[in-house]
């Protein structure tokens, strides 16, 4: 706004007066204000940023753990399961063992 009253009346009058430098200053405060802004905001989003990556990092981490461990559970459910299997057909040759034996009737 200060910037368009400071190019009016330049451009209205053909030379600078008072209000015109009075105007350009307004016009210098309020880019610097803007500038801060700026800055302060680019400030803000890098720390954002910086916080969203360690996250990340974090849990990336963390799934890699998890992934590892899931791993480890499946394979001692597969040994698990494979020794519950052994036992049971053994239990089973055993059972079939001593029908064989009976005595017919």
């Amino acid at each position: 706004l200060a910037a368009v009253r400071a190019e009016d009346a330049v451009y209205g009058e053909g030379s600078l007066n008072i209000g015109s430098y009075t105007d350009l200053k307004h016009c210098v405060g309020e880019l610097k204000d803007l500038t801060d802004d700026a800055f302060g905001e680019r400030e803000d989003s890098q720390a954002y940023n910086r916080r969203y990556q360690r996250e990340a990092i974090r849990n990336f981490r963390h799934v890699k753990r998890l992934q590892r461990k899931g791993s480890q559970l499946q394979l001692q459910f597969q040994i698990e399961n494979n020794v519950a299997r052994t036992d049971l057909d053994n239990i089973l040759k055993s059972i079939s063992h001593m029908v064989s034996e009976l005595p017919e009737v």
